[in-house]
């Protein structure tokens, strides 16, 4: 991973646990996917469920398929059933 990359992962770990969420989507939504991922799953699990009910469908379902099954199965769930019931999940 690159030094920016690092940084904006300590920097999003950081934010989630200030509880800025609205920052911690945009920091998401600026990185690649797969360093989107990345950094998602360097939070701890209860900070991933509180930022992904807040992510915006699209960028959700772009991380979705880089989590393992039993945490994407989970974080899908903490989803409303309006949420899960876009098409961006189907």
């Amino acid at each position: 991973m690159r030094n920016t990359s690092r940084r904006r992962v300590e920097d999003l770990q950081k934010i989630v646990s200030h509880g800025r969420y609205d920052r911690a989507v945009a920091i998401l939504g600026g990185l690649d996917p797969a360093v989107a991922a990345d950094a998602f799953a360097s939070l701890l699990f209860e900070e991933q469920r509180a930022l992904f009910v807040r992510l915006p469908i699209d960028l959700a379902a772009k991380l979705i398929p880089a989590f393992p099954y039993y945490d994407s199965f989970v974080l899908l769930h903490a989803l409303s059933a309006e949420q899960r019931g876009c098409p961006d999940f189907r």
